[in-house]
């Protein structure tokens, strides 16, 4: 009889601690609970917003704030509390080609939407859909709105008003805020010059070529140093033009450079270089004293790199260094590795009540085997 009061007490107290246990999770996973009804993408550290319209620039990375929406039009940001009581969700739609990736990633006490964009010149816009969107962890919690993200990579297509205003020789100014020049636009201009040579411009330079028949084009230019020719060089003074799409054309065309800035230093002494794969390759260029400019031939627009000594024809600048895009056609994409992501990084989900019970039940049921077998002896 004493044994048998001693067993029931032991199941009482068991079922006792495992209620407990279960009241203090349910208690602790409803303090964290926010009344939470959907998400919201804050704008990211340059005041740009991940919206439909939106155009991220090719080989830049972007972070967008992560924030919940809560009754009554109030707004946090997303915390680890929050994704104890949710999985954060990201589902592909379309243009993951274009990314090289697409994640949450945490900084600090904040959740970003970290957006990488793959390098390159295309001259196409892609457009790329995500959802986002929270799952509760328990049962019968109440779904969240999800969020639908639209936006678009590449970049500006140039202005269609200008290219209808040129006339005949008129420069075309090459902007590299708005640097692809359409198909449709590229016909339109040829015809209005009679399909002859036309010139593109733009700071310091132009260049006069044929575009007769020429798909989409990518003129992204800029001058800016590259730093891998100056350090390997110190004693040398240099001027870079650069074309990092690597845009060939139908035939040969003039590239003239003002240099009347460097005239002072070089003195009439020029060389010329095209950069390409990480070797300085020497070009055919003359000084034409009288305007103070470089003149040369080339289906080709590049890296051209113009200095005031000569360097070693097929110098290495940067050994071993990857073929340069920047002379390649960037059309074409390379393959997928972007993939599905979720928000809680592979953490272990919390204790729910669901767990809970569980443990009550693998209790009661070793109590029970024990009891059946304490019965047996004793019979």
């Amino acid at each position: 009889m004493k044994k048998a009061m001693a067993l029931l007490l032991a199941m009482v107290t068991a079922m006792s601690f495992a209620t407990t246990a279960m009241a203090d999770t349910a208690s602790t996973a409803s303090d964290n609970d926010k009344e939470i009804i959907g998400i919201v993408l804050e704008k990211d550290e340059d005041g740009i917003a991940l919206e439909s319209g939106t155009l991220l620039t090719p080989g830049k990375e972007y972070k967008f704030p992560i924030y919940v929406k809560e009754e009554g039009d109030k707004t946090s940001p997303l915390t680890e509390d929050d994704l104890k009581s949710y999985n954060l969700r990201l589902e592909h739609e379309e243009g993951k080609s274009s990314l090289d990736s697409f994640k949450v990633v945490k900084e600090g006490d904040k959740n970003y939407l970290e957006v990488k964009v793959k390098a390159g010149w295309p001259t196409k816009q892609t457009e790329v859909s995500y959802r986002m969107k929270l799952v509760g962890r328990r049962a019968g919690m109440e779904s969240v709105e999800a969020l639908d993200i639209n936006f678009l990579t590449g970049y500006e297509f140039a202005s269609d008003s200008m290219v209808s205003s040129l006339g005949e020789d008129d420069y075309i100014t090459a902007d590299p805020n708005a640097p692809v020049f359409t198909k449709e636009q590229l016909e339109r201009i040829a015809s209005v010059n009679n399909y002859k040579k036309v010139t593109f411009a733009n700071g310091s330079w132009t260049f006069q070529t044929s575009i007769n028949d020429m798909d989409s084009i990518n003129m992204l230019n800029n001058e800016n140093a590259i730093k891998e020719i100056i350090s390997a060089y110190p004693d040398n003074d240099f001027k870079f033009i650069t074309f990092p799409a690597g845009t060939k054309f139908p035939g040969k065309g003039t590239l003239t450079v003002d240099v009347s800035d460097l005239e002072a230093g070089f003195k009439g002494n020029y060389y010329v270089y095209r950069y390409l794969n990480g070797k300085l390759t020497k070009l055919d260029a003359s000084f034409v004293e009288e305007d103070e400019t470089l003149v040369l031939e080339t289906n080709t627009l590049g890296r051209f790199v113009i200095t005031d000594k000569e360097i070693k024809d097929g110098s290495t600048v940067v050994e071993g260094m990857e073929p340069s895009s920047s002379e390649t056609s960037s059309n074409s994409s390379s393959s997928e590795n972007g993939s599905n992501n979720s928000g809680n990084s592979g953490k272990p989900n919390p204790e729910t009540g669901v767990g809970a019970s569980a443990a009550i039940a693998t209790a009661v049921i070793a109590i029970s085997g024990a009891a059946l077998a304490l019965s047996k002896k004793s019979r």
